[in-house]
């Protein structure tokens, strides 16, 4: 039974067949499936390198309780659930915090 929404659901079938074969393992092909599904870009494919270790250390990372820092606040909306499902890291939203504003620059620069 799949906990996703029939809609993602749908998605994820339709970047499978878009995908094809690659030579993404399978925690990798996980990651990329999902940043294709975010941005329906599909040059991911070819564009995504993920390096060896990097996924095991991000877990170990997390599981330790590193915040996460996004860049805006939808996409820290978007990763509450999961985050509280899983290790509970604290979220922090660059935009959120203008103490690293310098003068002249946008909150979006800063972010």
């Amino acid at each position: 039974m799949s906990l996703l929404h029939p809609i993602a659901q749908a998605s994820f079938t339709i970047i499978d067949r878009e995908i094809g074969a690659h030579n993404f393992d399978p925690p990798s092909y996980v990651i990329l499936r999902r940043v294709i599904h975010s941005t329906a870009d599909f040059e991911f494919k070819e564009l995504l390198q993920i390096s060896p270790g990097a996924i095991a250390h991000m877990t170990q990372a997390l599981r330790s309780g590193v915040p996460i820092i996004t860049d805006v606040a939808m996409v820290s909306v978007g990763i509450q659930t999961m985050a509280s499902r899983t290790f509970q890291n604290p979220i922090i939203t660059a935009l959120d915090d203008g103490s690293h504003t310098a003068p002249g620059q946008t909150r979006s620069a800063a972010g």
